[in-house]
């Protein structure tokens, strides 16, 4: 809950305790708690771009690749637990690969909901990436943990990269392929 709005409630809270009037304190106290639940569902973090060195040299009009892939995971914990695991050793191997030129997460917050966005030289860099031992352990040990996911892979120029979250959210809409067989996203 941000620091200013905290602070709005504690000091209506304060001013209904001071008064005497302990039903409206105890509402300021619920709806406060109402408030955090309800905004942090809807609250994505993001970190940003990062880009390595190959990237920051390319000019500006050069076409590369982003592949963008979003997951809702099921409520399995532990199947969960085993997704965000191999979902951190595939983040940690990518600037062993050939051809990587960045990337950025989202996820949001109290979900099983998460984006990913890397960036490649070409469609081959992609490629030696998703079926290398790091990605592809990854997606035959942790993809049970999917209930609902898509992916899209698009050429960009450089100086179009990294997209928006909300101009990616579109693109997924209009041309994401649906990554379980049995899903209906």
């Amino acid at each position: 809950m941000p620091y200013a709005y905290a602070t709005l409630i504690f000091a209506i809270m304060d001013y209904h305790l001071y008064l005497g009037n302990f039903r409206r304190a105890a509402r300021c106290i619920g709806i406060a708690v109402l408030a955090s639940f309800s905004l942090s569902a809807c609250v994505y973090v993001s970190k940003p771009f990062t880009a390595s060195e190959a990237f920051k040299k390319l000019p500006a009009a050069q076409e590369i690749i982003v592949s963008v892939t979003h997951v809702v995971l099921s409520d399995n914990k532990d199947e969960a637990k085993k997704f965000w695991t191999y979902n951190q050793d595939v983040i940690d191997s990518l600037p062993e690969n050939n051809g990587y030129l960045g990337h950025k997460l989202r996820l949001k917050l109290f979900s099983g909901e998460a984006w990913t966005l890397t960036v490649w030289d070409d469609r081959d860099a992609l490629g030696q990436f998703v079926f290398g031992d790091v990605h592809n352990t990854a997606m035959f040990e942790a993809m049970s943990a999917v209930a609902r996911g898509r992916s899209i892979t698009a050429s960009f120029s450089v100086d179009q990269v990294p997209p928006s979250w909300e101009d990616l959210e579109k693109l997924m809409d209009a041309e994401g392929r649906n990554l379980l067989a049995n899903s209906d996203y």
